[in-house]
C-alpha cells in the first residue's frame, strides 16, 4: 500500500538481487498487475533489468492506492537463509522518492526431496527376446512448467533394428535416428501421455542412444501419472538377473528438481530365461495309404494344459524330403480341422503351407487333454515307409517352443496297385428289368490271393435296386465259391 503517490512518468522498481538468475529462467516469470496500476492507463509495461523487475508508463497512482504485483515461475534462492527484496519508486526524473525493504522472505530447506516413482511392465521378461516396454511414472512433488523429462534406457537394452524403416524417416544408418517424433498413429511409435491429459510437448525418441524426451506444457501437480511405451526393443542375452535401472529425470530451468531411485527394482526389468519345451506324446493314421493318392492324416496328442490361441500357434512338419512343398496337389488347398480339443465349437482353423510345413492358427484355445487335428488333401508320397513326423505348438508373444514332438510318428505307405483287366455286362440289357450282372477280372501280373478281397463300386443308379442275393465267383479252374453281397453300391 503506497504511503506516497507514484507520479505519472516514472518508474516502480523490484531487485530480487539475492535470488537465482532471473535471465536464465525458461520461461521467464509471469507478471500479473492490479487493477490500481492497469486502470491508470491501457500502456502499462514491464521488463526485467538483470535481477530488477520495471513497471514503467502508468499514470500516477494516488497515495493509499494498494498495488500487487504477482510474479509466476520465479525460482526461490539457493541458499537456506532470510532473503529480502528491495521496492524503489522513482519521479518522471530519475530520482528515487519512494524506498522499502521487504526484508522478512524466509527461504528454508525442502522437507523432502523431490523424486520420481517409476512402474516398468514389459510385454516379456525372457532374456534375448523383443519386447514392449511400458511404464507408468510420477513425481512426489509438482513439475512446473516448460520442465524437461528424460527417460534413459539400460545401455544393455537392444534396438530391434530389423523392424525400423530408416527410408521411413530419411536417414541411410540407425545411428542417425536422434530424434524420432511421436506418431499416435502408429502403434509401433513410443507413446507418452499423462493421465490428466495436459500437455506434453518436443516429444521425442534418440534410437541411437535409447533415451526419451518431453516437455510439460504446464505445471504438472503431485502424484499425476504419466505414461509411456516403447517399442521395437531386444532384451539381452545376459547371465544378469536383472537390467541396470532405467533412469528419468526431471530438469527445469536446467536444474535438475526430480529423479527416480536407481537402486530400486521397481526402475529394472527382472530377467528370466525360457523354459524348456514339454515332450508331446503323438500318434496319427493316414487313409488311403496309397502312394499318389488324396489323403487325410490325423494326429492326436496329450496336452498337459490349456493353450490360449492369441499366444499359440500349432506346426505339424512333414518329411520335407517325401513330401511336396505345398504337400497338396495344383488345384488342390490344405484343410484343417479340429475334431477333439478346441474350444472353439465350429473348429474352422487357419492353415499356412510352407516348405512341407503346416502352420496352424486362429482358434479360440486347446484345452487340457486330447487334441485331435484333420489334415485333409495332402498327396501320399511314394511307396514305403515315410521319415518321421514333428510338432510343435509356439507360443507366439514371446516366441519360444511350449511344447514339442519331434520324431514321433510315421506311416506304411502302400505302392500303386496293380492294373487289372475288367468287364461288366447284364445277361439282361432291358430299362428297369431285374438282371443279372457278369464281371470279368483278370489280374495282368500277381495273382489274387484267397484271402483278398474283390471290391467293386457300382453307379449309383443301381444302388435301390441291388438284391442281396448270394453272388458267385468263377475261377479259371472252374471252381466256384459263394460271396456275400455287401449293402449299398460295393459288392465285396
Amino acid at each position: 500500500k503506497l504511503s506516497y503517490r507514484a507520479p505519472t512518468g516514472g518508474k516502480i522498481e523490484l531487485d530480487f538481487s539475492s535470488y537465482s538468475d532471473i535471465s536464465a529462467l525458461d520461461p521467464a516469470p509471469r507478471i500479473t498487475l492490479s487493477e490500481s496500476l492497469l486502470a491508470t492507463s491501457q500502456f502499462v509495461n514491464t521488463k526485467w533489468e538483470g535481477q530488477k523487475l520495471i513497471i514503467y508508463d502508468y499514470e500516477e497512482v494516488a497515495e493509499g492506492s494498494l498495488i500487487v504485483i504477482t510474479m509466476k515461475k520465479m525460482k526461490n534462492p539457493l541458499t537456506e537463509a532470510t532473503h529480502s527484496v528491495t521496492l524503489k519508486i522513482y519521479d518522471s526524473s530519475s530520482n528515487v522518492i519512494y524506498n522499502y525493504i521487504f526484508g522478512s522472505i524466509v527461504i528454508s530447506a525442502a522437507d523432502d526431496a523431490a523424486s520420481v516413482t517409476v512402474n516398468l511392465k514389459p510385454s516379456t521378461t525372457f532374456k534375448g527376446r523383443k519386447v514392449i516396454v511400458e511404464a507408468e511414472l510420477s513425481a512426489n512433488k509438482a513439475i512446473p512448467e516448460a520442465s524437461t523429462i528424460t527417460v534413459q534406457l539400460p545401455s544393455e537394452i537392444l534396438n530391434d533394428e530389423g523392424a525400423v524403416d530408416l527410408a521411413e524417416y530419411g536417414v541411410d544408418s540407425f545411428a542417425e535416428l536422434s530424434g524420432v517424433l511421436f506418431d499416435d498413429e502408429d502403434p509401433f511409435k513410443p507413446k507418452a501421455r499423462f493421465d490428466s491429459n495436459q500437455p506434453l510437448s518436443g516429444i521425442s525418441y534418440d534410437y541411437n542412444n535409447k533415451r526419451l524426451t518431453m516437455k510439460t506444457g504446464e505445471d504438472i501437480a503431485r502424484g499425476i501419472r504419466l505414461f509411456i511405451r516403447l517399442s521395437k526393443l531386444i532384451l539381452p542375452e545376459t547371465s544378469s538377473t536383472k537390467s541396470e535401472s532405467f533412469v528419468v529425470t526431471v530438469v527445469n530451468n536446467g536444474e535438475t528438481i526430480a529423479q527416480n531411485d536407481q537402486s530400486s527394482d521397481q526402475s529394472k526389468i527382472l530377467y528370466s530365461s525360457l523354459p524348456d519345451p514339454v515332450e508331446l506324446t503323438v500318434t496319427g493314421k493316414v487313409k488311403p495309404r496309397t502312394e499318389g493318392l488324396l489323403a487325410k492324416y490325423t494326429f492326436e496328442f496329450q496336452l498337459p494344459a490349456k493353450v490360449d490361441s492369441y499366444k499359440s500357434s500349432i506346426k505339424i512338419r512333414f518329411p520335407e524330403s517325401q513330401y511336396e512343398d505345398d504337400l497338396a496337389p495344383d488345384g488342390k488347398e490344405i484343410k484343417c480341422k479340429g475334431l477333439e480339443g478346441f474350444v472353439d465349437p465350429s473348429n474352422k482353423l487357419k492353415c499356412l503351407v510352407s516348405n512341407s510345413e503346416i502352420t496352424i492358427f486362429d482358434y479360440d484355445s486347446l484345452a487340457q487333454g486330447t487334441i485331435r487335428i484333420r489334415i485333409k488333401n495332402v498327396i501320399n508320397p511314394d511307396g514305403g515307409k515315410t521319415k518321421k513326423f514333428s510338432f510343435y505348438i509356439h507360443n507366439l508373444d514371446d516366441d519360444y517352443l511350449t511344447y514339442i514332438g519331434e520324431d514321433k510318428v510315421d506311416f506304411d505307405i502302400i505302392d500303386s496297385p496293380e492294373k487289372l483287366n475288367f468287364r461288366a455286362k447284364p445277361v439282361i440289357d432291358v430299362i428297369n428289368t431285374k438282371t443279372q450282372l457278369n464281371f470279368w477280372i483278370q489280374p495282368t501280373q500277381a495273382p489274387i490271393n484267397a484271402n483278398d478281397s474283390i471290391v467293386i463300386d457300382l453307379p449309383k443308379e443301381y444302388v435301390d435296386s441291388l438284391d442281396l442275393d448270394p453272388c458267385v465267383i468263377s475261377a479259371p479252374s472252374g471252381d466256384n465259391q459263394r460271396a456275400q453281397a455287401a449293402s449299398g453300391s460295393t459288392l465285396a
